[in-house]
């Protein structure tokens, strides 16, 4: 993580960005650890879940990676890639329902191979589809944050 220094001027407190890192980056931590408790999830499936969930939050929110500082540039439209960084706001917001997803696939994915004789662990889909659902609800009221406006009627 990236934290920005500050400098305190006129008693004026400035709030500092912090950067986590790339998509691709969190991904392969959370693949590291998912490895080590047993689940069968591919990176592949990681940046995919992470990808999908991201471009929810862009739907609700607007990233940091959308802002242009330079007002000559001509706005475009960019893709979304692994390799976009985030901020640490828009990572708290979206990492839980990452998660969620990837428990959900590794839920499903046990259910499936129960007819194989595998002996399932963890939440069943139905309880982990429940997390998720909840998840990205929160996840979309936490993100949909716009500045006050006025509104004025003629007369």
């Amino acid at each position: 993580m990236q934290l920005q220094q500050v400098r305190l001027e006129n008693g004026v407190k400035q709030y500092p960005m912090a950067i986590t890192g790339t998509i691709r980056q969190f991904c392969q931590t959370l693949y590291d650890e998912l490895l080590t408790s047993g689940y069968s999830l591919l990176p592949d499936d990681i940046e995919n879940i992470a990808l999908t969930n991201v471009k929810k939050l862009a739907g609700w929110a607007r990233l940091d990676a959308q802002m242009l500082d330079d007002d000559s540039i001509d706005p475009s439209f960019f893709e979304l890639t692994l390799d976009i960084s985030l901020l640490a706001d828009e990572w708290v917001l979206v990492e839980p329902v990452i998660r969620a997803h990837c428990d959900l696939l590794q839920a499903r994915r046990m259910e499936g191979s129960q007819a194989m004789g595998v002996q399932a662990f963890g939440v069943s889909s139905s309880e982990a589809n429940q997390i998720y659902q909840g998840l990205l609800e929160q996840m979309k009221k936490e993100a949909f944050i716009h500045e006050p406006f006025n509104i004025e009627l003629g007369d």
